[in-house]
């Protein structure tokens, strides 16, 4: 469906958000600045949309960037995978623990200040993970049912201790 670049807006202002750049379609990030936070956000129009939020800061739900927070690395042995993930300290959901009550056991632990800087990690280990390892998500959505499957990767592929040493580095 075509969505009018001024219903867009209104949308979005709706949202407390203000658009910093023109409308350039409904799957596409759009910066935007938080109203209420005053925090730059780039959220797609359609989860807007649907959710009437868009700013991660003040998300009253999922991981807050601002807030202190941790990386973990989890394992799993059927099948043979690794886990890397994110989750704040305060988090209302124990994010490890859902992954324990699945069969994953806790390797490590990175304490961070700032969720933004474990996000940072996160998304370097899974760059090379699947750029230079080559190493696919390892699992399907189904089988984790408690999300986040696109962070694993094949221990075939992938080394224990050499992602911890990336990690550390």
């Amino acid at each position: 469906r075509v969505v009018d670049p001024d219903d867009a807006v209104a949308v979005m202002r709706a949202a407390g958000l203000t658009p910093l750049e023109p409308y350039s379609g409904s799957l596409e990030s759009w910066r935007s600045r938080c109203e209420n936070c005053g925090n730059e956000v780039h959220p797609r129009y359609n989860s807007v949309a649907q959710r009437g939020t868009g700013c991660k800061y003040c998300a009253a739900h999922g991981f807050k960037p601002a807030l202190a927070s941790v990386l973990y690395l989890m394992e799993i042995s059927d099948p043979a995978a690794l886990k890397v993930g994110i989750t704040n300290f305060d988090s209302t959901g124990d994010r490890i623990g859902q992954h324990e009550t699945h069969g994953w056991e806790l390797v490590e632990i990175w304490d961070f200040v700032s969720g933004e800087q474990a996000q940072i990690i996160e998304k370097r280990v899974l760059a090379w993970w699947r750029q230079d390892l080559q190493a696919p998500a390892a699992l399907e959505e189904w089988q984790l049912p408690q999300g986040g499957y696109t962070e694993t990767a094949s221990l075939e592929l992938v080394g224990l201790q050499e992602t911890i040493e990336f990690i550390d580095e």
